[in-house]
C-alpha cells in the first residue's frame, strides 16, 4: 500500500465538488501594512483593487505549504514546510505579507500563508508544485482572483466537470467561472 495521495484528477466527483466548494468559500486574509484585506475567488471590491495598486502590487497569490494535497499534517511538519515557502519565495527575489487560510464556518483548521507580491501565474504554479499544493489563489490589477491550477492540462478536464456537474452551490459556481477562463488562458 501506498502512502501517495490520489491525483485531484481522479478523485470522485463529490469529493472534487466538495474541495472546489471550500476553496471557493475561504476567507483569504492578508496582513497588509495599511490594513488588512480579505479576499475570496472570483470577488475582489474595487477599494482593495486600489489599496493593492497603490501598494504597488500589481499581480498577487496567496500560497501555503500546509497539508499538501489537502491532506491534514502535523502542525510541525506544517510550519516547518511554511518555513520553506517563505525561504523559496525569498530565494525569487519576492516580497509577501502573512495571510492565512480560513474556513468561514469553521470545519477546518486556518493554514497559515503567504500573500506574493508581483508574481506572475508561472511562479506561482512553480511554488503550488513544489509544496505540494493543488491550487493557489491569483490575482492581478486585470481580473478577479482565480483558483490556480498548476496541473491544468491534468486537471481541467475534471474540474470542469465538477463545475458542470450540478453539484455546486450556485455562489461557488459563479465565482469558478474566472477560474476555468482564466486556467485556460494561462495554461
Amino acid at each position: 500500500m501506498t502512502d501517495e495521495p490520489t491525483p485531484l484528477h481522479a478523485w470522485p466527483e463529490q469529493r472534487l465538488a466538495e474541495l472546489l466548494t471550500a476553496y471557493s468559500r475561504t476567507d483569504y486574509c492578508v496582513a497588509a501594512p495599511e490594513g488588512s484585506l480579505t479576499l475570496h475567488v472570483g470577488e475582489l471590491l474595487p477599494e482593495q483593487n486600489l489599496a493593492l495598486l497603490q501598494a504597488g502590487v500589481i499581480s498577487w497569490c496567496v500560497v501555503t505549504a500546509w497539508n499538501p494535497q489537502s491532506q491534514l499534517r502535523s502542525a510541525d511538519r506544517n510550519d516547518a514546510a511554511q518555513d520553506d515557502l517563505k525561504a523559496e519565495i525569498e530565494s525569487y527575489g519576492l516580497k509577501w505579507w502573512e495571510a492565512a487560510g480560513r474556513d468561514p464556518a469553521g470545519e477546518w483548521p486556518t493554514e497559515e500563508s503567504c500573500f506574493v507580491l508581483n508574481i506572475s501565474p508561472e511562479q506561482t504554479g512553480s511554488l503550488c508544485e513544489k509544496f505540494g499544493q493543488l491550487a493557489a489563489l491569483y490575482g492581478d490589477a486585470e481580473s478577479e482572483p482565480w483558483l490556480l491550477f498548476p496541473n491544468w492540462g491534468q486537471v481541467g478536464d475534471a474540474v470542469v466537470a465538477a463545475v458542470d456537474c450540478d453539484q455546486l452551490p450556485d455562489d461557488v459556481s459563479e465565482r469558478l467561472q474566472a477560474t476555468l477562463e482564466q486556467n485556460r488562458n494561462v495554461f
